[in-house]
This record gives structure tokens, sequence and C-alpha cells, in this order.
């Protein structure tokens, strides 16, 4: 099908939709996106298509023309983007995704961010396009320099829409949205995908599909309808962007085990979450630890995962040596930057899942769950962590994003 531009709109009014974006490859304009905050744009999933041109794009924020010749004009860069899971490719049902850029934009006349509907609520009455895409109602795109609006489109019914699209009705879901008018002459059309419709400030549906050529008679335009994703756009707007492993762990139950997770949203410190000391370089714990973790609780073969963080309490150190020689022959694969704990009698132990989760004495971090034997808490079945004290100037140095 289609794949979304304007037809039958007219020249935008500078300013008149801030939040629309140009995403483009090698300069060339593709899809549309709409800026939901300062990080994060909502675009059609059959724009992220192609990973490799999606992390090679320009967003183009804060220009009507397209060349993005505006003084006002910001331009970004995307290192993270995601699709919804329940997208299958083409013109279906589910078609929208996030845009990630580590810039945050600056808030001006010409860059804004749009509002989300609330959730569930079905718009009605009429709604502005907005959009780079092809203005030709033939088979022949033709793209415009300036930003288009088409406005006051009528939305029509979902029932309505899937009976003018004929066999392609079927493919028309609850969670589309539909915009005529009927009549022709008006419609989205290539390189529209992605982009806004929108009623006031509020972004109700995100450009997916329709037929082609655009403009024609009884060719409704199709839309996700944003009010059905809410709740997906906010829970999606968390990951990692960036993460480094120690150079020379090499894989498997074996020394330096060790790596850092960076997130670019900041934890708010509350008596809840708070950040771990860590020990000086180069000591070498003795005593006892506590070892928290939501790993497995069996003693079998059979993992069994507790629903709430469990800690095993006074669990002692022991020695290298001591660990070396329970472990048998996995013991050559302990070395001078691990850290062992008993007790060797059985009953407590590391196990599946525990993994990368904290060994601490007070409240500093003195081990990092690495490895152990399965099935867990058996007798001579130390635990083995990564010494922490060994990597103190590893993990300030590595923390450079």
């Amino acid at each position: 099908g289609p794949e979304g531009r304007v037809v039958g709109g007219k020249a935008a009014s500078v300013n008149a939709a801030p939040y629309a974006v140009s995403m483009q490859y090698q300069n060339t304009h593709y899809c549309a996106a709409s800026i939901i905050n300062a990080h994060w744009l909502v675009t059609a999933a059959h724009c992220l298509a192609n990973r490799a041109q999606v992390l090679g794009s320009t967003l183009v924020a804060g220009s009507n023309a397209v060349a993005g010749t505006a003084s006002t004009t910001q331009k970004r860069s995307i290192t993270y983007f995601v699709v919804n899971d329940l997208y299958t490719g083409g013109t279906v049902p589910y078609d929208i995704g996030l845009i990630y850029t580590p810039t945050a934009f600056t808030w001006t006349a010409a860059v804004a961010a749009v509002r989300l509907p609330k959730v569930g609520v079905i718009p009605t009455g009429t709604a502005n396009l907005y959009g780079w895409g092809s203005t030709s109602t033939s088979h022949a795109a033709s793209y415009p320099k300036e930003l288009q609006v088409a406005a006051n489109v009528p939305i029509i019914s979902l029932s309505s829409c899937e009976k003018a699209l004929g066999e392609k009705g079927r493919d028309v879901h609850n969670t589309n949205l539909c915009t005529g008018p009927l009549t022709g002459k008006v419609s989205i059309c290539t390189s529209d995908s992605g982009g806004p419709l929108v009623q006031g400030n509020i972004l109700i549906g995100v450009v997916s599909w329709g037929k082609l050529p655009c403009g024609q008679v009884n060719s409704p335009s199709v839309y996700v309808q944003v009010s059905s994703f809410v709740t997906w756009i906010a829970a999606n707007q968390h990951f990692i962007t960036y993460f480094v492993v120690n150079d020379l762990y090499t894989g498997g139950t074996v020394p330096y085990d060790i790596g850092l997770l960076y997130t670019p949203t900041a934890f708010t410190w509350t008596a809840a979450v708070a950040a771990i000391t860590l020990p000086q370089s180069g000591v070498v714990p003795t005593g006892t630890a506590n070892l928290y973790g939501w790993g497995s609780t069996s003693t079998t073969n059979t993992a069994s995962y507790p629903s709430v963080l469990q800690v095993a309490a006074n669990v002692p150190i022991i020695s290298l040596s001591s660990c070396e020689t329970a472990l048998g022959q996995k013991g050559s694969d302990v070395h001078s930057t691990n850290l062992c704990t008993g007790p060797l009698t059985g009953g407590v132990s590391i196990c599946t899942s525990d993994s990368g989760g904290p060994l601490v004495q007070g409240n500093n971090l003195i081990g990092i769950v690495s490895w152990g034997k399965l099935p867990c808490g058996m007798v001579n079945s130390p635990s083995v962590f990564v010494q922490v004290s060994s990597f103190i100037s590893w993990i300030k140095s590595n923390q450079v994003v």
C-alpha cells in the first residue's frame, strides 16, 4: 500500500506544527514523526523497518522547509528506537514506534512537543493533517518543498472506512482511525507516514496507510489511533543506552565477569532507591557478608523463582584456596580477582538469575554474583563472585559515554 503524502492540502503557516519532524536519510525525506518530549518522538512502525537507515537518519525539526533551511531548524540523530511488538509489517494494525534522540530538543516557537490524548478516547469531528509527503493524485509522486496541511479533514467511522476500502477494509482494526473525505482529492500519501493528525495540540493519529494513487474517491486515510497506545508509549520510554563489558572477559565461568550499564534518565534518590558504596581498591574482604537476589531458590535442577527480593545474611567469605579445592576441576577457573562464599556444608548459595547482583558488607559492594555449581546449594559448592575491590580503577575509567 501507499505509505504516506498530503494530497489536497496547502502550505502550512510557520510554526503551525512545531512538533512535526522530517525523518531524512542521505538528505531525502522518507517519513515524519511527532515530538512528544525532549528526547522522544512517535512515528509509524513501518518507518522503522530498516534499522541501518533509521540509525543513519537525521531528524529535521523547526523548519517547514523540508531542506531545513529555516534559522529555527534543529537537527538531531537517532540512537535508539522501539517498534510495537504486535506490528507484523505492512498495512496492518499496531503500526506505531518510538524514536530516541540523545540530544534534547530546545523548546522554541518552532520546536515543541505535541500533547497525547487521554487513554481510550475515540476522536470525532474534524482534524488537521500535516506532512511533507507526495501531493500527487497520479502514480508519479511529487514532493513539496514546504510542510503541507490538510485542514478540517473529516474523521469517519471505522465501518464506513472498511466499506470504502473494499477488500483492504479487513486490515482496519479498532486501534485505527480513518479520515475522509470519501469524495476524494484530500488524503495522506507516500512519505506522510508517521506524521501527525491533530485536533488542536493533541496528537490523535499517526499516518499509517491508504490506497494508491492517493486522493481518489472512496479512499480513506488510515491512521494509528494514538489514544489506544498512550499506555504503551509511556511504558516504552525506558531503556539502557549504553553498556560496557570488561575487555578481559572471554565468556562463561571465567574471571573479569564485570560490566557497566548506563541509563540516560537519572534515578531519583528515595528511601527505596539509592547508590551503593564501592570498596577501597585492593582490599580483600574477610568475615561474613549479605547476598541479595531474585534468583532461583531451588536446590534441584528445576528452577523456582521468588516474587520478592531474597537475602542470605551472614554468609561466610572463604579463602580462594579452599574455594578452588571445593570446586575440584572447576577450581581452575577461580582467579585472584574473584571472591568466594560458603558455607561448604551446603544449603545456602547463589543460583540461576542471581547473576550480576550484590554481595555486601554494610553498604559496601564487595562482590558481584558470577557463577557456581548446579544444582545450587549443594555441599562443597561455594558461590563465586567478582571481587569489586580489584576493579575500582576500571569502574571509574569506564564511566564515559
